[in-house]
């Protein structure tokens, strides 16, 4: 699922509520920089996972916030797609390290 790999890190990155310039820096430092987010890959990543229902819009935390703001939740499904694609990179790893390309888990 190429295009929810945003979605992935984002949550790797335990960010799952609020997708904003907080969120862009937590994925850029969860993925030491190899993952940079612009607003339209960002917005475009937001429209996709919310239309696969990986995620849906939820309620502001305060009335206070600004109207243009938008805040989400990752879904039951979004966190299953998560979850076995986590599994299915964990074998990736495990392949790795019993072809010696990785280290040995310690």
């Amino acid at each position: 699922v190429h295009r929810a790999e945003f979605g992935f890190r984002t949550v790797e990155a335990g960010v799952t509520s609020q997708f904003d310039y907080k969120s862009k820096k937590a994925v850029a430092e969860a993925t030491t920089g190899s993952v940079k987010l612009g607003p339209g890959t960002l917005y475009r990543s937001l429209k996709e996972m919310a239309r696969d229902g990986l995620i849906s819009e939820v309620q502001a935390p305060s009335e206070s916030e600004d109207p243009r703001r938008r805040f989400y939740d990752i879904t039951k499904r979004g966190r299953a797609v998560v979850q076995a694609e986590a599994k299915r990179l964990a074998r990736i790893v495990d392949v790795a390290r019993e072809n010696r390309v990785l280290p040995s888990a310690s």
